[in-house]
């Protein structure tokens, strides 16, 4: 503490019910943050799972449609008789 508020002398008891009224807001504030930084990170995390399981879906429905395609030529190929 500093000397000037030393020399005011000591606190009243409204300040001092005022000082713990602050505490806990400070430890529910601490608590809102470190949830909603977890919360962030796991969705986060999701997101980035979701991404790569939408590419690995994109290459299997491409590599189904190639054969779908390659079906389709022999098919086209067997009824002209290209082959």
């Amino acid at each position: 503490m500093n000397e000037h508020h030393l020399a005011l002398g000591p606190p009243s008891a409204r300040t001092i019910k005022l000082r713990r009224a602050v505490k806990p807001r400070r430890a529910v504030s601490l608590a809102l943050v470190t949830l909603t930084a977890l919360t962030t990170l796991a969705l986060t995390g999701l997101g980035l799972t979701a991404c790569n399981t939408f590419e690995g879906a994109g290459r299997d429905m491409q590599s189904g449609g190639k054969l779908l395609q390659d079906a389709a030529r022999g098919t086209s190929d067997a009824i002209s008789g290209d082959r």
